[in-house]
C-alpha cells in the first residue's frame, strides 16, 4: 500500500535522530518526490472541479518532501524543476476556500466541540463555490502500529507543507535592491513615512522565513550522528523539536473527540514564540481572489500562476513577548477549587467564537493595549510569567473575578493531587494487565521471546484495557452510555493484526507534569529600525489550547492600513506558518486572505521597549 508507505516515511522523519533519514535518502526518496508531483499529485483532479485532491498520501508526500529539504538540494535544482514544484503545489498555497488551513476553523477558540446526546451544538458552514465554509475536517484518524502500540494518527494539513515548500523555493530568489535608495539609514533623509534603505533589503535577503530544519543524518562508518555535516556524539534527542507536531497528530484529528483528562504531550511548548521573528507574506490581487471565490472550476495553468494572480511578497517583522496566566498555588492541593462564577457574557460565544477578529479576545477589534506596570488602567488583569520585565494587561470585561476568587480558565484542574492519584491508579492497573496478558499469550510469546533472547533482546508488552473513570475525564454528560477512551474510535480502520496484544499508546503511569499555565498571551511590536523601513505595528494574540493554533492581530498606527489576523502553527518548533486575513471581515464568510511564513531570528540585540 503506497499510502501506508508514505505515512511510515512521515513518522520516520518525526522520530529521526540520524539513521531514519540516512536510510530514506540512500533509497533515493528525493527522486520519488518529483515523480509523485508529476504523475500522482493531480490524479483524478477532474473529479474535484479540476483542482488537486487533498488525499492522505499527498499530505505525507509533501510533508516528507519539506522535512528532507536542504539549502544544498534547492541550490542543485534546475529552474525547471523549481518551477514545476511551485506550479504543482500552488493551489494548496493560495486557495483557502477549498482546502482547510487548520485542524478546526480559526473562528473557534474553545475546542473540542461538545458531543453526546445532551449537546445541541452543530457548527454552521455556509455554501460557497468551493464547498461549505468554514471548512470542518471530517474524522480522519486511522489506527497505526507505532513502537509496539496501536495509536490513532491523523494526517496534518496539506496546506501547511505546501506553504513551506513554496516559500523555500521562492526565498532562494532574493528581493531586488533598488539602486536609487539610500545605502544606510544614516544617509536617508528624515521622513514621517516609512521608507526602506538598501541595507534593509540586504537584511531581509539574509534571513529565511521558511527556515530549514537541521539535517540530521548518520555516519555508518564512524557510528555517530551528523548534524549539518558536523559530527555529533552527544546524547541530545534532536527529534524533540517535532514532538508538538507529533502530539497534534495524536490528539487533534477529531474536533468532536472527548479529550483525555491528562494529555500525554504538549501541542505547544510555552515560550516558543518569545523573541524576534522575520518572514514574508504573500499578497494576491483582490480582483484575482474575488474571481477565485466566485468560481469553482480550476482556472487553468495559464490563469492560475504567480503572474496571473499578481502575487507580491512583503517583509514581515515582529518582536513578541510571551506571557502566561498561571493558576493559584496558595490553596492546599487537597482542597477543591472554588466553583466557576457565572458571568453575564459567558453564553455569548462559547462555541461559535466570533472573537477571532480580535485575536480571540473579547471586545471590539483592536481594543487591547500594552502597558508597563506603572499606572495600569482599571478593570484589567496582568498576564506575565515569573521574572519577566515586560507584562501585558488585558481587560476581561465581565470576567473579572470577585476579590479573593482566582480567575479560572476553562479546563484548568487541581493538578497535583489529581495527577498523583492518576499515576497511582495507572501503575496498579498496568501491573494487573501484565499478569493477565502474560497468562493469556504465554505460549505464543515464549516462542517469540526465545528468538529475541537469542540475540540479547527480550520482549515485554501489555495490551490496552478500557480506562478507569478515575483516570479519564469525559467533559459533560457524554459518558452516560459507557466509558470512553481517547485512543480508540469505532470509525478507525483496524486490521486483524492491530487487535493483537501490544503495549498502550499512552502509558498511564507517565502523565505529563502540569505547568500550571491556564492561558498564553502574546504582545509585541516592531523594532524601531524595522518600523522606519516597513511600518510600525503592534501585535497581540493567544494560543488555542486544543491544537496549539497561534492567532495574532497586527495593528497599524496608520489609519489607512487594515488590521490583519495571522493564524498558523509552529512547525518543527521554529517556523511559524499559516494564513493572514483582514481582521474586520466576517470569520464565517470567505474573504481576501493568503499565506505567510516566519522564523525566529537569532538576534543578539537588546530588546527594545514595547
Amino acid at each position: 500500500d503506497a499510502g501506508e508507505g508514505w505515512r511510515m516515511v512521515y513518522l520516520m522523519l518525526l522520530d529521526n535522530n540520524g539513521k531514519n533519514r540516512a536510510q530514506l535518502e540512500h533509497a533515493g526518496i528525493d527522486l520519488l518526490f518529483l515523480c509523485y508531483l508529476q504523475e500522482r499529485l493531480w490524479e483524478n483532479a477532474d473529479e474535484n472541479d479540476g483542482w488537486p485532491k487533498d488525499t492522505a498520501q499527498s499530505v505525507h508526500v509533501l510533508w516528507a518532501m519539506w522535512m528532507l529539504t536542504t539549502p544544498a538540494k534547492l541550490q542543485a535544482e534546475t529552474r525547471g524543476d523549481r518551477d514545476l514544484v511551485v506550479r504543482k503545489i500552488l493551489p494548496f498555497v493560495l486557495n483557502p476556500y477549498r482546502y482547510h488551513q487548520a485542524e478546526a476553523p480559526p473562528s473557534h477558540f474553545h475546542l473540542p466541540f461538545p458531543s453526546g446526546q445532551n449537546s445541541t451544538f452543530l457548527p454552521v458552514s455556509f455554501p460557497s463555490a468551493h464547498g461549505p465554509y468554514p471548512i470542518y475536517v471530517e474524522h480522519q484518524e486511522t489506527a497505526h502500529p507505532y513502537f509496539g502500540s496501536i495509536s490513532l494518527l491523523s494526517p496534518p494539513p496539506i496546506t501547511t507543507a505546501a506553504k513551506l515548500l513554496y516559500f523555500a523555493h521562492r526565498e532562494i530568489i532574493p528581493f531586488n535592491i533598488p539602486p536609487h535608495l539610500p545605502r544606510t539609514r544614516a544617509e536617508a533623509q528624515p521622513s514621517t513615512t516609512p521608507s526602506p534603505t538598501q541595507e534593509d533589503f540586504i537584511e531581509i535577503n539574509s534571513h529565511r522565513g521558511a527556515e530549514f530544519q537541521p539535517c540530521i543524518t548518520w555516519d555508518w562508518d564512524q557510528g555517530h550522528r551528523l548534524v549539518n555535516g558536523v559530527p555529533d556524539t552527544s546524547n541530545y534527542d534532536h527529534s524533540v523539536r517535532w514532538d508538538p507536531d507529533y502530539w497534534r497528530r495524536r490528539l487533534c484529528g477529531d474536533a468532536w473527540q472527548v479529550e483525555p483528562k491528562w494529555r500525554p504531550g504538549k501541542v505547544y511548548v510555552p515560550g516558543s514564540m518569545d523573541g524576534l521573528w522575520q518572514g514574508r507574506l504573500v499578497f494576491p490581487s483582490e480582483d484575482s481572489m474575488r474571481r477565485l471565490m466566485q468560481h469553482a472550476a480550476y482556472p487553468s495553468d495559464q490563469n492560475f500562476n504567480e503572474t496571473a494572480l499578481t502575487l507580491t511578497h512583503q517583509p514581515l517583522f515582529m518582536r513578541l513577548k510571551e506571557n502566561h496566566a498561571l493558576g493559584s498555588t496558595s490553596p492546599s492541593h487537597h482542597a477543591p477549587l472554588p466553583p466557576r462564577i457565572q458571568h453575564r457574557n459567558d453564553d455569548l460565544s462559547e462555541w461559535a467564537d466570533l472573537s477571532m477578529r480580535n485575536a480571540w479576545f473579547p471586545g471590539a477589534l483592536g481594543n487591547l493595549s500594552v502597558y508597563s506596570l506603572r499606572d495600569p488602567p482599571p478593570n484589567s488583569r496582568i498576564y506575565a510569567p515569573p521574572g519577566q520585565r515586560k507584562r501585558v494587561l488585558v481587560s476581561l470585561e465581565d470576567r473579572i473575578p470577585l476579590p479573593g476568587v482566582e480567575y479560572q480558565h476553562e479546563g484548568f484542574e487541581d493538578c497535583e493531587w489529581e495527577r498523583e492519584k492518576a499515576m497511582r491508579k495507572g501503575m496498579e492497573t498496568d501491573e494487573e494487565d501484565h499478569d493477565v496478558i502474560m497468562n493469556a499469550y504465554s505460549k505464543d510469546w515464549r516462542i517469540i521471546d526465545q528468538l529475541f533472547e537469542g540475540v540479547g533482546l527480550g520482549r515485554d508488552e501489555t495490551r490496552p484495557e478500557p480506562p478507569d473513570e478515575d483516570t479519564m475525564d469525559v467533559k459533560g454528560d457524554e459518558a452516560e452510555a459507557g466509558v470512553l477512551e481517547f485512543i480508540q474510535d469505532k470509525n478507525a480502520d483496524f486490521d486483524f493484526y492491530d487487535t493483537r496484544p501490544v503495549r498502550r499508546a499512552t502509558d498511564r503511569a507517565k502523565i505529563t507534569e502540569c505547568d500550571g499555565i491556564q492561558d498564553i498571551v502574546f504582545s509585541g511590536t516592531t523594532d524601531r529600525r524595522h518600523a522606519l523601513a516597513w511600518n510600525n505595528f503592534t501585535f497581540y494574540g493567544r494560543v488555542r489550547p486544543w491544537d496549539g493554533l497561534i492567532g495574532i492581530l497586527r495593528r497599524s498606527y496608520w489609519p489607512r492600513q487594515n488590521f490583519i489576523f495571522l493564524y498558523g502553527y509552529l512547525v518543527g518548533s521554529e517556523t511559524f506558518v499559516g494564513n493572514w486575513r483582514f481582521a474586520a471581515k466576517d470569520p464565517n464568510v470567505p474573504s481576501w486572505e493568503s499565506a505567510f511564513v516566519m522564523s525566529r531570528r537569532k538576534d543578539s540585540e537588546e530588546e527594545e521597549d514595547m
